[in-house]
């Protein structure tokens, strides 16, 4: 499929697998709005085709999200592609976990995906477009893990599966043509994963990272490309990756 000069929107767009989804969809010609609290960091993905649009957006805001999805109806238009990246990952676990660390999680990792879906559908419908919207999930949320602390996280990225294949559901029901993915993806050398263990130094996490198999934020954004580029009868619903060598989670 064709989407040079298309619209599309990347959550999380100020860093790791964000970035590197924009740097993409901007190599495919497509006009790339940036959504993040750092708009300096996706203003440095600028390629000189003035396809980037960078807005600053708290995506645990959801006024922020509207006012961001109205700019981009107003100036833009249609919006043909969404990927819905943003995700936080705080220590989560039960038996000693914090409950505005749950609530965190929750907010960001699947109720702002269901509201930038909406408003991303909202649109496709004015329009008349036969969309995608991409939602990054995790291997976290396929499978149990022996990782502590990850208990809420997992649960959120279960629940952005289960988010995805209901709304494919209600796409159809809906008599649309716009398509939904999950694509899944196991270790990723991100700063993500400091958050998650924000009592151990930022270089050993690097170093454990690099000591295993994992995946570059740029095959992250590769997958996605791909999915989305799949000719409209094709729909690709879950694309699950891992590094080579990269045991189950």
């Amino acid at each position: 499929m064709n989407l040079e000069n298309k619209v599309a929107i990347v959550t999380g767009a100020s860093g790791g697998i964000g970035q590197e989804i924009v740097k993409s969809l901007l190599k495919i010609g497509m006009q790339v709005v940036g959504l993040g609290r750092q708009t300096d960091q996706i203003e440095s993905l600028d390629d000189g085709s003035g396809n980037l649009h960078a807005l600053k957006v708290d995506i645990n805001n959801e006024e922020e999200i509207m006012e961001a999805f109205s700019w981009i109806s107003s100036n833009l238009g249609a919006i043909y592609v969404l990927v819905n990246n943003a995700g936080v990952m705080p220590p989560s676990g039960i038996l000693e976990g914090k409950s505005e660390n749950w609530k965190s999680i929750m907010d960001v990792n699947v109720v702002a995906v269901a509201v930038c879906a909406r408003e991303a559908i909202n649109n496709m419908k004015v329009y008349d477009v036969e969309g995608h919207i991409v939602n990054i999930g995790s291997t976290l949320g396929n499978y149990s893990s022996h990782l502590e602390d990850v208990t809420l996280y997992a649960a959120s990225k279960f629940a952005v599966g289960a988010l995805t294949e209901n709304l494919r559901l209600e796409l159809i029901r809906a008599g649309t043509k716009i398509r939904v993915t999950t694509v899944s993806p196991g270790l990723v050398q991100t700063t993500l994963i400091h958050s998650y263990k924000s009592n151990v130094p930022a270089e050993e996490i690097d170093e454990f990272v690099n000591s295993v198999p994992h995946l570059k934020p740029e095959d992250v954004a590769n997958v996605v490309t791909f999915v989305i580029t799949q000719p409209q009868h094709l729909q690709i619903c879950e694309v699950i990756m891992r590094a080579t060598g990269e045991a189950t989670p």
